[in-house]
């Protein structure tokens, strides 16, 4: 590792040197990209084994809104977790997206997947509205105008104490801060996340939590970045950086990266005892330099070394 040039290069980058005010998860102020997540999320656990919408979900970092959530609900889930590292969502954008997305699942509007939607994921080798998901009254009833005000009276009574009431039949929960424990005994069908597994600090903890926080045969889905999140030119550039650099940059950023590659992930989830059933990743054409690491990062092996992102599907 050229010392001297990371520091030189950290002076004309300088991110460190302005406070990030930035949210990991800014895609959901749009009802958009919020229809086009949850679809992706709910395709792929469809053709791994999951034959029903899951009733009980749990998203982790749902950002500016609970729109993937409200999605969700709109296919049939009725309990709906939501917890991120400080509160961002506002009531108003959350009605807002809601009848957004009602009109996109009653037109069955093709999924989101070009100009500023082409670098979501992962991607799908359809786009257009998954029919072959809902029986032939599914998608009727679920819209329904009285579960439709159910869904609104949740929303404007969203419980923080993550106590479902169980007279009701749509439940909205919403905690911020949170940690990994508030996961455990939720009894989900599902854990998923968008992008923000890479800013979670003890990844252990949190995957033991998932697995505590599932049903038996429940289910994880996760999209996962692995690139530097704009802290260097590389992708691979956060495994340059000894220590005391890493430090420095991140010392005024809300949401720094944990810079955990591709297998840790996978080795921890089967640890902790889960299977996985589904991976897609997405490569990089310039591999990251093994000698252009620092000393702690040279050892990790050739996939995450290549591997950007992931879409992997596990079961408890």
């Amino acid at each position: 590792m050229n010392l001297s040039k990371i520091i030189k290069g950290l002076i004309s980058y300088t991110p460190f040197l302005k406070k990030d005010t930035s949210s990991y998860t800014t895609g959901t102020n749009s009802s958009m990209y919020c229809y086009s997540v949850w679809l992706r999320h709910l395709i792929n656990l469809h053709q791994n084994g999951m034959k029903k919408s899951p009733q009980t979900i749990i998203e982790l970092g749902c950002g500016s809104s609970i729109g993937v959530g409200l999605a969700a609900l709109l296919t049939g889930s009725n309990n709906y977790y939501a917890f991120d590292i400080r509160k961002l969502t506002k009531p108003e954008k959350n009605i807002k997206i809601l009848d957004d997305l009602i009109k996109m699942f009653r037109n069955k509007s093709i999924i989101p997947h070009k100009e500023k939607f082409k670098e979501i994921k992962p991607y799908l080798e359809s786009y257009n509205f998954p029919n072959q998901l809902f029986n032939r009254n599914d998608l009727i009833n679920f819209l329904q105008e009285k579960r439709i005000k159910k869904i609104k009276k949740a929303l404007s009574n969203i419980n923080q104490d993550l106590n479902p009431d169980l007279n009701q039949e749509i439940n909205i929960a919403y905690k911020a801060p949170w940690t990994p424990q508030h996961l455990e005994n939720l009894n989900a069908d599902l854990i998923y996340s968008q992008s923000v597994m890479q800013y979670i600090p003890d990844l252990e903890m949190a995957y033991r939590s998932m697995y505590k926080g599932l049903k038996k045969q429940g289910f994880i889905s996760h999209q996962i970045d692995y690139k530097s999140q704009g802290i260097s030119k590389e992708w691979y550039g956060h495994w340059q950086y000894p220590p005391f650099l890493w430090k420095l940059i991140n010392k005024q950023r809300l949401n720094p990266i944990n810079r955990v590659p591709y297998s840790v992930h996978i080795e921890l989830m089967k640890k902790i005892g889960f299977k996985i059933l589904f991976e897609k990743k997405v490569r990089s054409p310039s591999p990251a330099k093994r000698n252009n690491l620092y000393k702690k990062f040279k050892s990790l092996n050739d996939d995450d070394l290549s591997i950007q992102s992931a879409f992997i599907i596990a079961q408890k």
